[in-house]
Formats: C-alpha cells, sequence, structure tokens
C-alpha cells in the first residue's frame, strides 16, 4: 500500500483500483488476480470490516456488447471468506 494513513475516523472514505479487461469473454478471469491481491492483505480486510467498513469488487460491463462469464464456486467461496462483496454494474455505452 501506498501513502499515508490519516488520523481520525473517516465514514466516507474509499479507496479504488481498476484493471481493465476488454475484448475477453471469460473477463471473471482476471478477478482472480483482484482475489489473489485481497487475500494477500486478509488482515487488512478483516480490520476494516472489523471496524465497520466494508469492502467491494465491482464488476463493470459493457451493455452494447454481447458478453457473459460464469463465476466459479472456488472464486465465491474465496470472496465470502474474505468477506468481500461483488458488485456488477452495466454501462449502455461504456468506452
Amino acid at each position: 500500500m501506498r501513502g499515508t494513513p490519516l488520523q481520525g475516523h473517516w465514514p466516507e472514505t474509499y479507496w479504488l483500483a481498476r484493471r481493465r479487461v476488454q475484448r475477453q469473454r471469460t473477463f471473471l478471469r482476471a478477478m482472480l488476480q483482484e482475489v489473489e491481491e485481497l487475500e494477500a492483505q486478509a488482515a487488512l480486510v478483516a480490520r476494516l470490516l472489523d471496524e465497520g467498513g466494508r469492502v467491494h469488487l465491482r464488476v463493470s460491463l459493457p451493455g452494447d456488447a454481447n458478453i457473459g462469464d460464469s463465476l466459479s464456486v472456488e472464486l465465491m467461496r474465496r470472496l465470502v471468506a474474505l468477506g468481500v462483496e461483488l458488485d456488477i454494474e452495466v454501462f449502455p455505452d461504456m468506452d
């Protein structure tokens, strides 16, 4: 992690990282890398959750393309074990 932690309680603070996968029907495989990174920081994820925070992994999809994939049971188990919520968004005019 980079940056300096802020002192105090910041209820509306968030951190965002992006990984772009384009033109791949198996886009959920890229989630595996994100989950592995979260697993490497499992103690931090647990602390955030213990302190009332939430951890989300967001998948944003273009609504103007025929795209689909399957989320494996194993990947779901790993998300659940971490306490990570999965967000799926569809955008009609996404570039």
